[in-house]
């Protein structure tokens, strides 16, 4: 769920993505630019989705390259570790790989779950 205060006259946007669990708005912040405003799912139980759906974070993560940007959610990835930007797992280092390729920060310095991050907030 995304909400956003009216006088910020948000739209809807949809990325190309098929990524399932996203909720999108982009906001005029100046005459001639955007930002894209965005809340994901990542479920970590692979039953629901399969596999498919870490190909289509990923599709979507690089849809977002070169666009003004603040993209969170729980992302479910608790063998990465963001002050070293490593992952345990395949699909974790993907993901970090997709993130770092196009150039996101991620901004969440604390653990949200227990010792993991796993709620996470990317910005351009």
């Amino acid at each position: 769920m995304l909400y956003v205060v009216n006088k910020l006259e948000a739209v809807e946007w949809k990325p190309q993505s098929q990524f399932l669990e996203q909720v999108w708005c982009k906001l005029r912040v100046q005459a001639n630019d955007d930002l894209l405003v965005g809340v994901c799912y990542r479920t970590a139980n692979k039953e629901i989705f399969g596999d498919i759906a870490e190909k289509h974070l990923n599709e979507l993560t690089e849809e977002l390259h070169g666009k003004h940007v603040m993209f969170m959610g729980d992302f479910n990835y608790p063998d990465i570790d963001w002050s070293s930007l490593h992952s345990q797992s395949k699909n974790g280092q993907s993901f970090l790989n997709s993130v770092e390729d196009c150039f996101l920060t991620q901004h969440v310095q604390d653990s949200t779950r227990s010792d993991s991050m796993l709620d996470l907030i990317f910005t351009d």
